[in-house]
């Protein structure tokens, strides 16, 4: 994954900023860093730039459980015509038993 910093030469990046956390929070910057394929400090840099407290991201919540109530529906009807092709065939194996 193509990073913004990617560009900039490392000498620049001479300012350190440490930040306190367990044990358990460094491990999963760790891994969240790996899955995008960025360093933690890289990582850091951008989720800093990005950072937005003002946001509200209830929405996500909101649209979370729509997609569920969605997917509860369309399983319901999956079962359904699934219970109608059970139908159909049974029907079409009492037809071709009758021949």
């Amino acid at each position: 994954m193509a990073t913004a910093f990617a560009s900039r030469p490392a000498a620049t990046m001479t300012a350190r900023v440490v930040v306190m956390m367990t044990p358990a929070e460094k491990l999963a910057l760790e891994e969240r860093s790996r899955e995008f394929e960025v360093s933690p400090s890289e990582f850091v840099r951008q989720a800093s730039q990005k950072f937005d407290p003002g946001f509200d991201d209830s929405i996500f919540e909101t649209i979370a459980l729509e997609i569920e109530a969605n997917n509860a529906a369309m399983r319901a009807q999956l079962r359904g015509l699934a219970d109608r092709i059970d139908a159909t065939i049974a029907a079409m194996d009492e037809l071709r038993a009758v021949k």
